[in-house]
């Protein structure tokens, strides 16, 4: 049974061409666009798959985002990796529970969202802080505050040094090619550790230090 929608749900409005819109649901809120407006207060109680109209009887259907929902429509600072490429990476990476990960770059964290969607742990160095705190509010908007428990973001470049811990050990790239890519993506298991760039390229290893 579908759940139904309630003040502070993310909240997915297709339109008739379907042209996607993410909104939240808050007290009194209106989301508009050139076809009316719709109340907030008419989908509160509706359950996902209803169909709305708005105030020019244009009609928008109401749907729970998925993640590629979220990261396609997410507010950004740089460009997102996307869908397409999410998936493959975290294949590629061996991504899921109780994986460690070191991210080099993280961006408007979309990747970040979907590693811990799989089950990670973040380790991540960003520059620019407000890449770091876009990236922060879109999984906490979209993963709940929780997921700030296993989301550790340092401003800093991982070009002046990787430290940190690991399950009590200190990852560090071997490799001088690994050292010059930009936007690594590092992944650190209890076994051992292997490496792969934002497209997929695979790094042999990280060792611990």
């Amino acid at each position: 049974m579908n759940r139904i929608f309630a003040y502070g749900d993310k909240v997915l409005l297709i339109d008739s061409k379907k042209r996607r819109y993410l909104t939240t649901l808050v007290e009194k809120g209106e989301f508009h666009s050139h076809s009316g407006f719709v109340a907030h207060d008419l989908v509160i109680g509706q359950t996902e798959g209803a169909v709305i109209p708005t105030t020019k009887g244009a009609l928008f259907s109401v749907l729970r985002p998925t993640l590629e929902d979220f990261v396609l429509e997410m507010p950004r600072g740089a460009q997102v990796i996307y869908p397409k490429d999410l998936a493959p990476i975290c294949m590629i990476a061996d991504i899921g529970p109780d994986t460690h990960v070191f991210e080099s770059g993280i961006g408007s964290g979309a990747l970040s969202m979907t590693m811990l969607r799989y089950g990670a742990t973040i380790t991540g160095y960003e520059i620019r802080e407000d890449f770091a705190n876009r990236a922060k509010t879109n999984v906490r908007s979209f993963l709940g505050e929780q997921a700030l428990n296993r989301y550790a973001i340092q401003i800093r470049d991982a070009y002046e040094g990787i430290d940190g811990t690991v399950d009590g050990r200190s990852p560090r790239v071997q490799s001088a090619a690994a050292r010059r890519i930009t936007g690594c993506l590092y992944a650190q298991h209890y076994a051992g550790g292997s490496g792969t760039t934002s497209n997929g390229q695979r790094v042999d290893r990280i060792k611990d230090a």
